[in-house]
């Protein structure tokens, strides 16, 4: 199946182009956006500048945008994802990456709480196939514009992309619906790779609950804290990586997890269970003694576990979606 299919392209070539703004109608708002932060001084200098630019150059600045918006399906988004994500270097957690938190779940025993994270990883496949499928309904406006179709193409990124740390700025990598079959369970730092389909098959429930429940009691040792290069500065979180990955081993490893549809993380009890001590373990983990060694900041979706507290032989768990957020 090709990443983007025919029905897919249909879709998009039936939207509506990003539409331009007049130049006057670009420079009155210009001046309307700064007028609350300016002194009247500033202001003036301002207004006068917006008035040269109704010139000759801006009137050449409008000519080269229409000619980017006749050539592409939208003229904006390249530079918006640049500017706005892959060029700003302060790390990705708490800067960037948002979450959300679900409400806390109980369980009986441990093995209820890896059943429950079986059932989770099912369901995002099976939202993760009809992605790939082309089965999602077609998302319309439902207020400004009701009912004007709006562009899929995000979900193909919601397992299929990877945000890599660069020099100059960072890359976005998208990989192929068959290379992402596999997903990621981080525990206590380290890294495990669960291959959930193939060409013939995928795993079967029990499996699935077999190999989580396997990683789950083979991870109670601490390991090398690498996830933590993903929470580093972006330009020095490249150099990190460009050093790592010169061994083959971690390459391959490394890779592996670029192209994972996700990240399960089993994260250990971070010895507080307010509302706020969620909210923290989701946007960073709460720090290198608590779980934000669990963590691979550079990937699109990850799905957090928080074992929150065990009384007597009750399980009580927080659940948060987390996202690199330039999707």
């Amino acid at each position: 199946m090709p990443f983007i299919d025919d029905a897919l392209i249909q879709k998009d070539i039936a939207l509506p182009k990003l539409p331009i703004p007049s130049l006057e109608l670009t420079l009155q708002n210009f001046k309307f956006a700064t007028v609350a932060f300016l002194t009247d001084e500033e202001f003036e200098t301002v207004s006068e500048a917006c008035k040269e630019l109704e010139g000759a150059s801006g009137s050449a600045i409008q000519r080269c945008l229409l000619d980017r918006q006749e050539k592409q399906d939208n003229w904006a988004y390249d530079w918006w994802l640049e500017d706005m994500y892959l060029k700003n270097s302060l790390p990705l957690p708490i800067h960037s990456n948002p979450g959300m938190i679900f409400p806390r779940e109980t369980f009986k025993t441990t093995e209820e709480f890896i059943r429950y994270v079986s059932c989770f990883v099912e369901e995002a496949y099976k939202f993760k196939i009809k992605i790939d499928r082309n089965l999602i309904p077609q998302d319309r406006a439902s207020s400004r514009e009701r009912n004007q179709p709006l562009c899929m193409l995000q979900y193909k990124r919601i397992f299929s992309s990877y945000r890599e740390s660069g020099y100059s700025k960072d890359n976005l990598l998208e990989y192929e619906p068959n290379n992402n079959s596999h997903f990621i369970v981080a525990a206590k730092g380290q890294f495990f790779v669960v291959q959930y389909m193939t060409e013939k098959s995928t795993l079967s429930f029990e499996d699935l609950y077999i190999e989580l429940a396997q990683i789950y009691k083979s991870s109670q040792q601490q390991q090398e804290k690498v996830g933590l290069l993903t929470a580093a500065e972006r330009r020095h979180s490249a150099t990190l990586f460009e050093n790592l990955m010169k061994d083959k081993q971690n390459n391959d490893n490394v890779c592996t997890i670029r192209s994972a549809a996700f990240i399960i993380c089993l994260d250990d009890n971070p010895g507080t269970d307010s509302e706020s001590g969620r909210m923290a373990q989701m946007i960073h983990g709460g720090g290198v003694s608590k779980n934000s060694t669990n963590r691979w900041f550079n990937k699109t979706m990850q799905v957090l576990t928080i074992i929150l507290l065990f009384i007597f032989v009750t399980v009580y768990v927080a659940v948060t979606v987390y996202a690199e957020h330039n999707l």
